[in-house]
């Protein structure tokens, strides 16, 4: 029932109605009980139970609006809070569950209140996870892969960050001779690789083709060489079957690591592990090439 825009103002005029109602009737019902007419309907029994009714209509509506009103509040906060962590860019969604402490409808509120809040928070990471991975190959993809080695570059001080870049050897001919779904797979079977050769910590990302770029955080020289070996072997050592055929891939590697003095730029360091990739190439492929 609709009297008002606002419900509460609903509220308070519905019961301060039934609190008059029961005070005009109480008269002739204690009539009925026996109390003498011209008593019951004297002017001051009159007045008192209206005034007893409209009171315990006040009393009624006050409760209602403190109980009620201030779960509502609660709610209509969370909801704000909510909104402004989904037009402000912010993470914390999750802070903003409310507490439920009923099984009534306002419970019920409460509760789906949180089920969206979870919802919503699971579809941002979602959508996170997504504008940061590649889709083909499930790494990072390469505009990832540049924010982390800025922020690893911005952040090293006198712990060196290290630099992989590699690509898959003839993948030109895999793709010509076997078909462009046949180089998906040899891609994806090289990314697999490479992510279980690195160390925890290190992040991998699809540069761009049949390109894979490592960032490696607080990685010294050996390190560098040691993971660059090793991510080279096992590619080499895996044998891909395509079409009931058995396919070897090979991938040439070149290496850098940001200077110990620091001042080393993302372009930088990939320029120069660019170059080490070149001479990996051109030197018979299948190889590790580190520069300074």
């Amino acid at each position: 029932m609709r009297i008002t825009s606002k419900v509460f103002w609903d509220l308070a005029l519905l019961m301060g109605s039934f609190g008059l109602v029961m005070g005009l009737v109480f008269p002739p019902f204690v009539v009925l009980l026996g109390m003498p007419a011209d008593r019951a309907f004297s002017g001051q029994i009159f007045a008192s139970t209206v005034a007893a009714g409209l009171i315990v209509g006040g009393v009624n509506y006050a409760l209602t609006r403190t109980i009620v009103g201030g779960r509502l509040r609660q709610l209509a906060g969370g909801m704000r809070a909510v909104e402004g962590c989904l037009d402000g860019g912010g993470e914390a969604l999750m802070e903003h569950r409310l507490h439920v402490d009923s099984s009534d409808e306002l419970g019920d509120c409460a509760r789906s209140f949180n089920n969206l809040v979870g919802a919503l928070d699971r579809s941002r990471a979602e959508e996170r996870r997504l504008s940061r991975t590649d889709d083909l190959t499930g790494l990072a993809n390469r505009r990832h892969g540049l924010e982390v080695l800025n922020r690893e570059l911005a952040a090293a001080g006198r712990k060196r960050v290290g630099l992989l870049l590699l690509d898959v050897d003839e993948f030109k001919w895999v793709n010509d001779l076997h078909g462009h779904l046949a180089g998906d797979d040899a891609l994806r079977s090289v990314a697999d690789d490479v992510r279980r050769a690195v160390r925890e910590g290190d992040v991998v990302c699809r540069y761009g083709g049949d390109e894979i770029l490592v960032v490696l955080p607080g990685c010294p020289a050996q390190t560098l060489k040691d993971v660059g070996e090793r991510l080279r072997l096992r590619v080499e050592a895996h044998r891909l079957v395509i079409g009931g055929k058995e396919l070897k891939l090979t991938v040439s590697v070149g290496g850098a690591a940001a200077s110990e003095e620091g001042g080393d730029t993302a372009t930088d360091l990939i320029a120069r592990a660019d170059m080490a990739l070149y001479s990996s190439k051109t030197e018979g492929r299948n190889r590790l090439t580190l520069v300074a």
